[in-house]
């Protein structure tokens, strides 16, 4: 994702940058949940 929002922010594309960001958010905050449900 962090490609995805570069590549939209050259393009001027800040909608898409936001959603993608948002996206990016999300999947890390999983990731943190999982690691913290699995105790690690």
């Amino acid at each position: 994702y962090k490609e995805r929002i570069a590549e939209a922010e050259a393009l001027q594309e800040y909608g898409l940058r936001r959603v993608l960001e948002d996206i990016l958010i999300m999947e890390e905050e999983h990731a943190r949940d999982l690691m913290t449900v699995l105790g690690q």
